[in-house]
């Protein structure tokens, strides 16, 4: 059978997946491109043949590797034609602009975050543009698109040359594309999308990263630190965190008319955004002055308001009296701060240094408050700092979610109902949800409090160390836990220039809360060490609980409650 096909360029490990040999199918001239596109099912006698170009349609073919061959062809020519796929000629770049139009568009309309309008303007305004910015619409097809695939595997990461991009984010980079062409199939721009017919797809690690959350005596400890260290706005924030378990823009949405301060009832209406970036915010203002699209309704703001997560979020909830109690310290703070709070100012509200006030009035030392929206980005780097100066366990904001849910679980709170607190839409909720009255979230919140916010003003010593703060032990003789409850128990982290100034307070503290431990004064170590023992052995709570003297000194009587 004679072929007009060039000069056979095949090697033998070519033929690996096909019956023909080398000479065989040297001397009928087949090429390495014929072959391409075509798997032998039957030899001789079935083969599945795919189209290489255009929307790769593909079928089975009964008869020889020959007639296959020609098939795939005729499969190519034929998708060369119907692959005609722009009924609009136009450039990548023409195309990108009318989609980011269209997100800008439901943006105002209040579809889309602003936030993922910039995260996809982001991507395609990075290696997309790049990539695919000097093609028109008609040249971009499924093998382009593999092309792009490969060079954003091989690609170095701008910050670290050396590694490479992860198959998650080539993923995420390939949505916004994938979302892009759908767009333009939408508006007849394109007739298919190509990005269906690629064969090269990525395909992310779905490896379940263990899960970090607190468990009850790291998140006491963590509330304790809290109590102690932090500021008035991180305090209020994450006792509210800790107490209802909401997401982190929730609980920035929260204004001051959402809390109910006589029934410590919370309602959940809004969510902050995460801040704009201002090139891109101005972006957005430049297009709608050339729109002639501004009104004075529209909300330029870095950080704004946005809708709650999903329906289920919008609830209402139940704070501990902790929180509450945080809740009236800051509002003071504020007041102090010389601001007017009205009902709709949001709780959570930016600082800035260099207001003359009487320091005297507020004991934030240098912080300020400015009552501007805050970023909730701005709220986890503080938690982040927090924890790593203070030795907290390395959760995030969004982990002491499973905390709560933990906590619940473990004293048999049906899933039904701690996934109506946390306002979840898990599949949960659509499979048990039912009515969940105001007297069941009252029990919620006692199941919690009793967990976790019992005697947070409070430190638990063992009465080994008990004993070595009343005899003067030194700094070496302690270990790291044993530190880190004289941390709590004072005004700063313990050191060893401190340190006898904190043990001196610490035994003022012990003796104030039972002046009988006195009896463990004694310069006998084998004295002291039998009535370690004998109180041991006689006593079956082996620790004592220091009340710690609240240090916040504000305005008394500034507002009531």
């Amino acid at each position: 059978m004679g072929r007009t096909a060039k000069k056979s360029d095949l090697v033998k490990s070519d033929l690996k997946k096909f019956s023909i040999g080398l000479t065989e199918a040297k001397r009928l001239k087949i090429t390495k491109e014929d072959l391409k596109g075509i798997t032998e099912i039957i030899p001789d006698e079935k083969y599945s043949v795919r189209a290489t170009t255009g929307n790769r349609k593909a079928e089975i073919f009964k008869g020889d590797l020959l007639g296959a061959i020609k098939r795939k062809n005729e499969l190519n020519k034929n998708s060369k034609e119907k692959d005609k796929n722009v009924t609009t000629d136009i450039t990548f770049m023409e195309a990108v602009s009318l989609y980011i139009n269209y997100l800008f568009e439901r943006e105002d309309r209040g579809d889309l975050d602003i936030n993922t309008v910039f995260d996809h303007v982001k991507k395609i305004n990075a290696d997309i543009t790049d990539f695919f910015g000097k093609y028109k619409m008609s040249e971009i097809d499924s093998n382009l698109i593999e092309q792009f695939i490969t060079y954003m595997r091989i690609r170095p990461k701008k910050k670290s040359p050396d590694k490479r991009l992860s198959e998650g984010t080539i993923s995420t980079h390939l949505r916004t594309l994938n979302a892009l062409l759908n767009y333009l199939v939408s508006k007849k721009i394109i007739v298919v999308n190509p990005y269906n017919s690629v064969t090269n797809k990525p395909n992310p690690k779905k490896n379940k990263k263990e899960l970090i959350y607190f468990r009850i005596e790291e998140a006491k400890y963590a509330l304790k630190c809290l109590d102690k260290f932090a500021d008035i706005r991180l305090k209020t924030f994450m006792n509210i965190i800790f107490s209802l378990g909401c997401r982190r823009e929730e609980a920035c949405g929260l204004r001051w008319c959402d809390i109910d301060f006589v029934t410590k009832e919370v309602d959940f209406t809004y969510a902050k955004t995460s801040s704009v970036p201002k090139k891109f915010l101005s972006l957005k203002i430049q297009r709608d002055k050339k729109l002639n699209n501004e009104n004075n309704n529209k909300d330029y703001n870095r950080v704004r308001n946005k809708g709650l997560k999903t329906e289920n979020s919008y609830r209402v909830n139940y704070l501990s009296d902790v929180a509450i109690n945080c809740l009236k310290n800051y509002y003071k703070f504020k007041v102090a701060c010389g601001i007017d709070v009205k009902p709709t100012d949001p709780i959570f509200t930016t600082y800035r240094e260099g207001r003359n006030i009487d320091k005297k009035d507020i004991n934030e030392k240098d912080l300020v408050d400015d009552n501007k929206p805050i970023d909730p980005n701005k709220l986890s780097e503080n938690w982040r700092n927090f924890k790593r100066q203070y030795g907290v366990k390395d959760v995030d904001l969004h982990r002491i979610r499973h905390t709560i849910a933990n906590v619940l679980e473990r004293n048999g709170v049906p899933k039904k109902d701690i996934a109506k607190m946390l306002g979840n839409t898990e599949r949960v909720l659509e499979e048990f949800y039912t009515h969940v009255d105001v007297d069941e979230l009252k029990k919620l919140r006692n199941t919690l409090d009793s967990e976790l916010f019992v005697d947070i003003e409070c430190v638990d010593l063992s009465i080994d160390l008990a004993v070595k703060i009343l005899n003067d032990y030194d700094m070496d003789s302690l270990t790291e836990d044993d530190l880190k409850k004289l941390d709590l128990i004072s005004s700063s982290p313990v050191n060893s220039d401190n340190y006898i100034e904190i043990i001196k307070i610490a035994k003022d503290l012990i003796l104030t809360n039972d002046s009988k431990l006195d009896y463990f004064i004694d310069n006998d170590a084998n004295s002291l060490k039998i009535k370690l023992q004998t109180y041991k052995k006689f006593n079956k709570v082996t620790s004592i609980k220091i009340k710690k003297e609240q240090d916040i000194s504000i305005k008394r009587d500034i507002l009531s409650f």
